[in-house]
């Protein structure tokens, strides 16, 4: 697939991302850049929640129904809000309007910089992740497609027994479904294209609005926003590399959205424009986005609530408020700490059976965090530098001291994650993320970026104030001059957050997609083997194979089902038969029952090693598989196609 022929489904993935939200939150009085930047994430949360709904009420999935709620909701809140009795227009941003060139200044500069990132990871549009939860991902748009139901307590269904499903969040998978239901394109491209879109547009635009609302009334904020979204290694390239992390991407992704929302409501920062009364339900819905997409970035925006609402707390204490009230506040804050503790450490428990361990000392775990340099990458100097900047600007300034508590709380997080030892004590602090300190490292930038802005607008007032004033006294003046600057900066800016680290976390993940590098769980042979499927293979049949070799993928891929459609092991007890006793269908006489039970006609052989998810070169991808080990020598099947060593069966012995 060629980067033209992909360019309709990043167009249609533009419309899906923002359509439903744009129309809830003009119903709800944004404004402007409000409007365009909170709009993905009310997208989001509508469509999460439209799929559960759909699902409970029978509904089948797709872009109609969903339209269809979008309107109706729109409808309603823009009809209660103009019948509102003192129906009041939302304020202006200070200079608001004089701020629109830096705003796109901004979002454009970190749009180019990140699709130029991605472009460079994905190789092209079509790539496919070579990651432990990539099939998952990938299988799982197909099922929603199969099975009409994109709900979070439905999708579990792909690789659990018959009959039994769970809670997972399904936010990304709904998006992503609805693109793959409008476009012909390959489900990797589908996918490719909803996380470019994702990561050059929703994060980029977020951190903008979070910087605009942290630094309110600043022309240099949004443009370093806009730069720096770009100039971490660990978000967004990370998560698409490790994992492949995409609930959790999208997830972080919103985040800065809330959290500019949060500290709107708590009137510490500049004003997000919405309707009278309605932050608190916009609020609202960005935090069942960011539930849905994944919990744990929910209880993230929680966790950093509480220096947020500490400081606002302070605020109020300081107007003099009546001893009562003062009282009821501070009870219903403790109380909501005190849940939230709750909630983090049951939640947590999940940590127990992480199997990651610490990975460093404890001064090379500072150092990791201050440098964002997680896990041994480079460090991301000019970018740490200036959190470094922003954050003594902060305590000498004696002002939003919120932020900086903000900006320590995931720093702790990774810290005890790759440094700490204990299990209960990784398990009690960072369980919520798996004990996993690559996630950790993502959530810091979250927060670090609008910090970095603080020291980006501290830098420019200091040679606004010293060196312009002291040693440019005879430069022209006029209207260019600021504009020529503001370009100026943001070249060297751009520059100088390019370096080694970005690069390095491109080049890392560039060998996570695509067939060349070591890590690849499917082979370029494989790739066109399963191709061919559609030609080779019924609609109707089920095809075995080891997951670990790349077969799963013949569900994406191929529309073809399979028995394993993800690395964790099936508790299916027909599976379980096939999986380990397939090679002894001549003499086993529970094998064929199994096989006709599940429609199994066909095996995709595609060899023994597999790499990826930390396991080493050669690792035995038939290790949890040995009933199809031998299968050309069994008498159990026959050859039907074959692509350089990958080769397709038919069952015969059934």
């Amino acid at each position: 697939m060629s980067w033209l022929e992909w360019m309709p489904t990043i167009g249609v993935t533009l419309l899906v991302v923002y359509l439903p939200g744009l129309a809830l939150a003009f119903a709800m009085g944004a404004t402007r850049f409000t409007l365009f930047a909170t709009a993905p994430a009310i997208s989001v949360a509508v469509i999460a929640v439209s799929a559960i709904g759909l699902a409970e009420l029978g509904i089948t999935w797709g872009a109609a129904p969903v339209a269809a709620i979008a309107v109706i909701v729109s409808a309603a809140v823009y009809l209660l809000r103009r019948g509102w009795r003192r129906p009041v227009r939302p304020e202006p941003s200070p200079r608001g309007r004089s701020h629109t060139p830096w705003l796109a200044l901004g979002v454009g500069a970190g749009t180019v910089l990140i699709a130029i990132q991605l472009v460079t990871v994905f190789g092209f549009p079509d790539a496919i992740s070579q990651t432990f939860d990539a099939p998952f991902h990938l299988n799982g748009l197909r099922y929603i497609a199969d099975t009409g139901s994109a709900s979070s307590f439905d999708l579990t269904s792909l690789v659990l027994p018959e009959g039994r499903s769970s809670f997972y969040p399904a936010a990304w998978h709904g998006v992503a479904s609805l693109v793959a239901s409008l476009v012909a394109a390959p489900i990797a491209a589908v996918a490719n294209g909803v996380n470019m879109v994702v990561a050059g547009i929703v994060w980029v635009s977020g951190s903008v609005l979070l910087s605009r609302v942290i630094v309110p009334g600043s022309r240099v904020a949004p443009v370093a926003a806009g730069v720096l979204a770009a100039a971490f290694p660990a978000f967004p390239v990370l998560v698409l590399d490790y994992g492949v992390l995409y609930p959790y991407f999208l997830g972080l992704a919103l985040l800065p959205v809330a959290l500019a929302l949060t500290i709107s409501v708590a009137r510490l920062g500049g004003r997000v424009e919405f309707g009278r009364g309605l932050q608190i339900p916009a609020l609202g819905l960005v935090v069942v986005a960011c539930a849905l997409a994944q919990p744990s970035v929910a209880l993230s925006w929680a966790a950093l609530t509480v220096p947020i609402a500490v400081g606002w707390f302070v605020l109020y204490l300081r107007r003099g408020p009546r001893p009562v009230h003062a009282v009821l506040l501070g009870i219903g804050l403790l109380g909501s700490i005190g849940a939230l503790t709750g909630a983090w450490i049951l939640a947590g428990r999940i940590g127990l059976s992480a199997p990651w361990g610490p990975h460093a000392g404890p001064l090379r775990g500072i150092y990791e965090v201050v440098a964002h340099a997680p896990t041994g990458r480079p460090a991301a100097v000019l970018a740490s530098v200036l959190v470094v900047i922003g954050l003594l600007t902060l305590v000498i300034r004696r002002e939003k001291l919120w932020l900086v508590v903000a900006w320590a709380i995931p720093g702790i997080l990774y810290f005890v994650a790759s440094v700490v030892a204990s299990l209960p004590i990784r398990t009690l602090v960072s369980g919520v993320f798996y004990n996993d300190a690559p996630r950790l490292a993502s959530l810091i930038v979250i927060v670090s970026v609008p910090v970095a802005v603080v020291g980006v607008v501290a830098v420019c007032s200091f040679v606004r104030r010293i060196v312009w004033s002291r040693v440019v006294v005879r430069a022209p003046r006029g209207p260019l001059v600021p504009i020529v600057a503001g370009v100026v900066g943001t070249a060297l800016l751009v520059v100088g957050t390019q370096g080694a680290a970005v690069r390095y976390e491109v080049w890392e993940a560039s060998k996570k997609y695509g067939f060349d590098g070591w890590v690849a769980i499917l082979s370029e042979d494989e790739f066109e083997l399963i191709e061919r499927l559609p030609d080779e293979v019924g609609e109707s049949a089920v095809i075995a194979g080891s997951p670990w070799t790349g077969t799963s993928l013949a569900y994406a891929i191929a529309d073809r089902q399979v028995v394993s459609p993800h690395f964790n092991r099936s508790s299916d007890p027909n599976k379980v038969i096939i999986n380990t006793r397939l090679n002894e269908a001549l003499d086993d006489p529970e094998v064929c029952p199994a096989v006709r039970e599940l429609g199994v006609e066909y095996v995709l052989d595609f060899g023994r090693s597999a790499g990826d998810v930390g396991h080493d070169r050669g690792f035995d991808g038939l290790e949890e598989y040995p009933g199809l080990v031998g299968l050309a020598s069994s008498g159990v099947v026959e050859l039907v196609d074959r692509e350089g060593p990958a080769k397709l069966y038919r069952i015969t012995a059934c």
